[in-house]
């Protein structure tokens, strides 16, 4: 049952104020949790003015000091005069039963001194009523805590001993004695280990105990209502107890005698600095055990941080930050399920808190099982955000760093998962960082790589696989595209054959050309460049006939048939320029300048665009243009010999950087 918030439309006591008639209004989870601070306090003031609550009134030393009220009457109160007496017995003979000691300690209402009990030669402690709080007004407290403590016999609590009367009539409480500190001592002790795992699983463990202490209350009955680490004790041995139950209440199952009951408070009780929003507001008519669960979570608060959730610098301040109970940041180091923990066990309202303090000590178990798993968890998400800022950073991309936050992050939630394999938050770390790689790996136009990474991941992600799947597919089309492309340009599979050619083409060619100069020098035969274009004619039907009979080795792809139609041309071009040179009675030494200029400007388009080891003819080419510009009389040897000379070079170097020709260089 969730509690009211007072409307602050409605005037207190009126007929629309939910608070005259005693009613409980729920309110909606949502509202409250987001409430300003102004309005968080002025629905409180409200709730105080409906329950006649003057905080004026209310004594405020520091918020973590325990308010009490004595005034409130008690059914048990006469149960004080029919105490045994324990200080003394009925007959002076007879020794006492309890011999005081010294002072261990006082609070606002008792003293504990240390004092021995003869009759079991041991050392108790006993609490009794400070010497200005009168037994007629504090006494049935004390009772009410003794007969409460006296109850609940768990090894978390106290055991009582026994309950009498000292020498004025006051209450006297006898308890095991506890060699040890209070809980908040040692917290404050070990402040610098905060932080630290060893640190989280000892004061946890210690939290659980308390926790299952209080739902063995709650089982009774009982309602704490002032759980802190200052009413907590430490043993020496490891004992953890529950002190203090000097404001619990009951509730309508409670199993002692004359307790006040929860709903008869309409007062302010309890610590300040760890109340409940019902508690602040003195709703009396709905506490219950799921109050003590937030203090149990306030607890849990100061073990992160080393302040009481409400610690403030005035009552009305931190009764207001308890009324409000938004939800809290916490450090760095607290793992995000301990901080859903704290956050559940501090709900606002009493619906989302756990369902009691066992529920609440289970989930801190779990947590503590699972504590390494969610450390390394946290860790690698940490790494995950380093490589988010990597991946989003503007301008090129580096690579490796990428690919190392990518592995640091991965690794971190695989070995959560290892360690803890219902790890939600590791196993959607891994999920998203895989993911973000592959948006990455598909952004830089490596689809192969992400479809590794698609198998990879935890959980299945359709839309993310068939967005992989179309990168992949257009990829493939890519390749397709490429290999086609190669395989069209690609000369090294004609090497050989085309080397054969070569070589036959570059003898004939020398041989003819040595022969016309020897025959034309010496007046052997009138060799023409009519009578000269029969040559060029000749190698070019030679090239012919051998691509017509080759033609399924040769003319295989583009860059072959580009090679083969550019030779057959050259020399059909030769043909041709032959011709027309003897037509225009050009001499011989011109036609083979000509011949070899325009061989020159041939082969040097086919080295740029066809094959650049077809330079080496452009060359020499051209080396025979200007031979025979100035030798003209040797102007058929110096072309043929520089197309020899260069035709073979070509050769060797398609040999060289083509593979071996199977010989056929030789």
């Amino acid at each position: 049952m969730g509690y009211a918030h007072a409307r602050m439309a409605a005037s207190p006591g009126s007929a629309d104020d939910p608070y005259a008639s005693g009613q409980t209004v729920a309110v909606n989870p949502d509202e409250g949790s987001g409430d300003s601070w102004a309005q968080a306090e002025a629905q409180l003031t409200a709730a105080w003015d409906v329950r006649g609550i003057d905080v004026a009134d209310v004594p405020f030393i520091e918020a973590t000091a325990v308010l009490k009220s004595h005034e409130r009457p008690i059914s048990a109160r006469s149960a004080v005069d029919t105490l045994p007496t324990l200080l003394r017995g009925g007959d002076e003979r007879e020794h006492p039963q309890i011999v005081m000691g010294d002072l261990l300690g006082e609070g606002g209402m008792g003293v504990v001194r240390i004092a021995e009990q003869p009759a079991l030669d041991r050392e108790v402690a006993v609490k009794t009523l400070r010497g200005d709080r009168p037994a007629s007004a504090y006494g049935p407290q004390l009772l009410r805590e003794a007969r409460v403590t006296g109850i609940l016999e768990h090894p978390n609590v106290v055991p009582v001993y026994a309950l009498g009367r000292d020498e004025v009539g006051g209450p006297l409480l006898v308890m095991k004695k506890i060699t040890g500190h209070s809980w908040q001592e040692v917290l404050d002790a070990s402040a610098d280990a905060r932080g630290q795992d060893a640190y989280l699983r000892e004061q946890l463990g210690i939290l659980i105990q308390v926790a299952k202490a209080t739902h063995y209350a709650h089982d009774k009955g009982i309602i704490h209502r002032d759980l802190k680490p200052d009413n907590v004790m430490l043993g020496a041995y490891g004992e953890v107890y529950v002190v203090d139950w000097g404001i619990a209440v009951g509730t309508s199952n409670c199993a002692v005698r004359g307790a006040p009951m929860a709903n008869d408070v309409n007062c302010i009780e309890g610590t300040p600095a760890f109340m409940a929003p019902e508690m602040a507001a003195g709703m009396g008519e709905i506490l219950e055990p799921r109050t003590d669960v937030y203090l149990l979570g306030a607890v849990l608060h100061l073990i992160l941080t080393g302040e009481a959730p409400h610690e403030k610098n005035s009552l009305v301040a931190s009764l207001t930050s308890s009324y409000r109970s938004a939800p809290r940041d916490y450090p760095d180091w607290v793992p995000r399920d301990l901080v859903n923990i704290c956050h559940r066990a501090m709900a606002q309202q009493i619906e989302d808190r756990f369902e009691s303090a066992a529920v609440l000590a289970e989930a801190l178990e779990e947590f503590l099982v699972h504590m390494t798993s969610l450390r390394m968890s946290d860790e690698a998400a940490a790494h995950f955000g380093e490589l988010q800022d990597e991946l989003t950073t503007d301008g090129d991309d580096d690579k490796e760093q990428v690919y190392a936050r990518f592995r640091e992050c991965t690794f971190g939630f695989r070995q959560a998962l290892k360690a803890w394999p219902g790890n939600e938050a590791a196993r959607t770390g891994l999920q998203d960082s895989l993911e973000a790689m592959i948006d990455f790996e598909l952004a830089r136009g490596a689809p192969r790589a992400a479809v590794r990474l698609v198998d990879e991941l935890p959980e299945p992600a359709p839309e993310v696989k068939a967005r992989v799947d179309r990168a992949v597919e257009q990829w493939r089309n890519r390749q397709d595209a490429l290999t086609s492309l190669e395989r069209e340009t690609d000369l090294s599979g004609t090497t050989a054959l085309r080397s054969t050619i070569m070589l036959v083409t570059g003898v004939m060619w020398v041989l003819g050309c040595l022969g016309a100069g020897y025959l034309h020098r010496n007046g052997l035969a009138d060799v023409t460049p009519t009578r000269f274009a029969g040559v060029n004619f000749t190698i070019a039907l030679m090239l012919t006939v051998s691509t017509a009979i080759k033609r399924d080795e040769i003319l295989v792809n583009r860059a072959n048939r580009r090679v083969v139609a550019t030779a057959i041309l050259g020399f059909t071009a030769y043909t041709f320029l032959w011709l027309l040179a003897g037509h225009l009675g050009v001499s011989v030494a011109g036609t083979v300048a000509l011949h070899s200029t325009a061989g020159a400007a041939l082969w040097a388009s086919g080295g740029l665009n066809v094959d650049r080891r077809w330079m080496v003819v452009a060359v020499g080419a051209a080396i025979s243009a200007v031979f025979a510009l100035l030798v003209p009389d040797y102007a058929f040897e110096g072309l043929g010999i520089t197309g020899g000379l260069s035709t073979n070079l070509s050769r060797g170097r398609w040999l060289s950087e083509d593979g071996d020709a199977s010989g056929l260089a030789s």
